[in-house]
C-alpha cells in the first residue's frame, strides 16, 4: 500500500483530473533540481535515454526513486510534462518522512503545488 500525492502548476483541482492540462513543466529542470537538492533520488538509466532523446513536445517523462533499504521505506516521484506524482510506503518513516518533506520544499520553489487526497487539500 502507498501514500500519494499529485503536483500541478496552479492551484486548481480541476488540473488534477486533467491530463495535459495547465502550465507545461520542464522536465529535465525539474528533475536536475530534485537531484540537486536530494542526490539520493536516482532516475532509471532508461529514462534518461528518452529524456535525452525527447523533444519537449514529447517529453516521455521520468520516474525518480529513493528507498532507505533497512527500513524497506521508498519514494517514488513521476514527473511528467503537466504534473508530479509522489507515491510511498509507510515503513522507515523518520528518515522517509524528512525526504518526503524536503521534496515538498522543491516542487514548492519550482513554483509547483502538491495535493494531499487522503485529506482533500494543498499541502
Amino acid at each position: 500500500m502507498s501514500v500519494d500525492y499529485q503536483a500541478v502548476t496552479a492551484r486548481d483541482e480541476a488540473l488534477l483530473d486533467e491530463s495535459g492540462a495547465g502550465q507545461p513543466i520542464d522536465v529535465k529542470a525539474l528533475v536536475a533540481k530534485i537531484q540537486a537538492a536530494l542526490p539520493s533520488f536516482e532516475s532509471f538509466v532508461d529514462d534518461n535515454a528518452e529524456l535525452a532523446a525527447a523533444s519537449p513536445e514529447e517529453d516521455p517523462g521520468v520516474e525518480l526513486n529513493w528507498s532507505d533499504e533497512a527500513e524497506e521505506g521508498y519514494i517514488q516521484v513521476y514527473v511528467h510534462p503537466h504534473s508530479v506524482g509522489v507515491s510511498h510506503g509507510f515503513a522507515g518513516e523518520d528518515e522517509m518522512m524528512d525526504m518526503l518533506a524536503d521534496l515538498f520544499d522543491v516542487l514548492g520553489a519550482a513554483g509547483l503545488h502538491v495535493w494531499d487526497p487522503q485529506n482533500g487539500d494543498w499541502l
